[in-house]
């Protein structure tokens, strides 16, 4: 069965789609690296050559980004294997209730605090949900886990903002 947002509110399912992402992301790194820096240069480099249309608060929130960007390159980058594409549908469910990871189009090396922090705003987590998978998947939360996630739920805004610009402009 292909999973839908209501099927996450479940823990069991939302903890077995944890486990699914974590046993992805401790595999060994795949050949590709495409960081979120990355996917975010490329959309905005799309924009200029198609000379897209820029929110007017567009300076502002490159400079916020260049700031959160430089934050995390300092602390460094958690380089794993990443689906980078956990929408609700790229998780499935069995018979015996096991979840299994689809859809690996858009997988590379990336940082897995962004992995987590994509699914988690995609899902629309409450903080008391968030904090539990945290535990479950680092073992233990830390003030850097949940700093790097909230950062990195940031980033995705921009990067899914920036390829929604480009659609705009084709």
């Amino acid at each position: 069965k292909k999973l839908i947002l209501p099927d996450f509110l479940q823990r069991d399912i939302r903890h077995g789609a944890l486990h699914g992402l974590k046993a992805f992301n401790d595999q060994p790194l795949l050949k590709q690296t495409k960081t979120v820096f990355d996917m975010i240069a490329e959309h905005q480099n799309q924009v200029a050559e198609l000379k897209g249309i820029k929110p007017q608060d567009d300076d502002w929130l490159c400079l916020q980004y260049q700031r959160a960007k430089a934050a995390l390159q300092a602390s460094g980058i958690d380089l794993a294997p990443c689906m980078n594409d956990t929408l609700a549908g790229n998780f499935m469910l069995n018979a015996e209730r096991q979840i299994r990871l689809v859809d690996f189009e858009y997988a590379s090396n990336n940082d897995r605090h962004y992995e987590l922090a994509l699914w988690f705003g995609e899902m629309f987590f409450s903080d008391e949900m968030e904090l539990a998978l945290i535990e479950d998947y680092f073992g233990q939360v830390s003030a850097q886990t949940v700093a790097r996630i909230k950062l990195n739920k940031a980033l995705a805004d921009i990067k899914w903002s920036t390829w929604a610009m480009v659609q705009h402009a084709v």
